[in-house]
């Protein structure tokens, strides 16, 4: 490792409730504010009305029919958005699923289908995702596919649209603007891409901190490992595209 790094360890002191996560459930070793000094992008969410949100099983579409268990690595999602104190509460698959079987609801199929999941879960928000390729092996390329739907129906406005043409996945978009999701996208994480490797290194050596941390092709070997870097850059890229989208419905109200 070319550079050793140690980082204080920060609690947070976010309150928990049953079925959901907050950041002091989690044995982290660092937190949002050292990862974004560090590694140079910590996840801001400029939506104030999206505080809340749920995470459903993550669906299998595309090459990866043979990925290991969908519920576990939907859950490394949601608790990558608790490390990144992103949203106020983050309700875990495990409870959707729970409150899915107890209503009746078989299937995540449609936005109709998400949004009264989040009706059922209080939540303002629900994000519905897939892997859609992947190679655990090293070197490892995963591809992830995320839609944060709104649990209301508001249309969204025209400047949303272009951005939202791209992601189609893991719902497909109908012609109804109401069943758009607010944010979302498709990404290849391939470590063989040099910027993806040298964006995986500083994660790692962000993470472990301390004095002797561990190779950082060792860490790509270990999938988990991987998917997490994987779902931490996915929450960066779509709140930067929220951002973008705030900036964009800000200048089309002052005319600008």
């Amino acid at each position: 490792m070319r550079t050793t790094v140690r980082l204080l360890l920060i609690l947070a002191l976010t309150g928990s409730t049953s079925g959901c996560l907050a950041a002091r459930d989690v044995g982290y070793h660092i937190t949002k504010e050292a990862l974004g000094r560090f590694f140079g992008a910590s996840p801001v969410n400029p939506n104030i009305e999206i505080q809340t949100v749920a995470v459903v099983e993550l669906l299998r579409q595309g090459e990866a029919d043979d990925t290991p268990n969908m519920v576990k690595y939907a859950n490394i999602f949601a608790t990558e958005l608790v490390r990144s104190g992103t949203f106020r509460k983050v309700i875990r698959p495990d409870q959707v699923l729970r409150v899915m079987h107890e209503n009746k609801i078989p299937a995540i199929r449609d936005a109709n289908d998400v949004r009264e999941v989040g009706r059922l879960l209080n939540v303002d928000g629900v994000f519905v995702g897939a892997i859609t390729d992947f190679n655990p092996y090293y070197p490892p390329r995963i591809g992830f596919a995320m839609q944060l739907y709104r649990t209301d129906n508001s249309v969204l406005a025209a400047v949303d649209l272009e951005t939202l043409s791209q992601a189609g996945k893991p719902i497909h978009l109908s012609t109804d603007t109401r069943d758009y999701p607010l944010l979302g996208g498709e990404w290849i994480f391939d470590i063989r891409d040099n910027l993806m490797e040298n964006e995986f290194e500083r994660y790692a050596l962000a993470r472990q901190g301390g004095d002797r941390p561990r190779p950082v092709e060792r860490l790509a070997r270990e999938t988990d490992e991987y998917f997490r870097f994987v779902c931490f850059r996915t929450i960066v890229y779509l709140m930067d595209q929220e951002e973008e989208r705030q900036e964009k419905m800000k200048n089309a109200l002052t005319g600008r």
